[in-house]
């Protein structure tokens, strides 16, 4: 009769297409998974940085302006509303604060600017109220500081103010 001989199949190795279709697919919505994370935080990070940077540049501003004026002799035309701030310091020198092209800056009586805000930020909506008082006057400043350089094309703004007693 016929002589079978059992056919020798050799063991499976590998994978079949499914199996490497499903992995490959697995593996590429764990990819964008992960880079859309990876994007926000990025974003997230760049915006925390501006505000960082804007908080900074404001305190800053307000810092020198403070340390200056409370040692201000006389505000020169104390009124309400005052877009520039001219005082007169202890060694009888002229200067003022003012905003000029988008950057705080104070002027010095050589008119020398110094210049309080960074150039990649803009300040704006600089105001000064002066209250004349009884021993000293009362000073309001406020601004506004802005990054219009953030990622998403937000522009992030701060609004800075303090108040200031002169102490001559």
């Amino acid at each position: 009769m016929f002589n079978h001989r059992p056919i020798h199949q050799s063991p499976n190795y590998g994978f079949t297409l499914v199996e490497v279709l499903v992995i490959t697919s697995l593996t590429v919505i764990l990819l964008l998974g992960s880079m859309t994370i990876f994007m926000t935080f990025m974003l997230n990070q760049s915006r925390l940085m501006s505000k960082q940077r804007i908080q900074k540049a404001g305190d800053d501003a307000l810092a020198q302006m403070t340390r200056v004026l409370r040692e201000a002799r006389s505000i020169t035309g104390c009124a309400t509303n005052m877009s520039t701030l001219p005082f007169v310091d202890l060694l009888e020198k002229s200067g003022s604060y003012t905003v000029t092209g988008g950057q705080i800056a104070s002027t010095a009586a050589d008119n020398t600017v110094y210049i309080l805000t960074s150039d990649n930020l803009t300040a704006s909506a600089f105001t000064v109220n002066c209250y004349p008082g009884v021993e000293s006057d009362y000073l309001k400043i406020s601004f506004t500081i802005s990054d219009d350089n953030n990622l998403r094309g937000q522009s992030l703004t701060q609004d800075f103010s303090t108040g200031i007693s002169l102490r001559n």
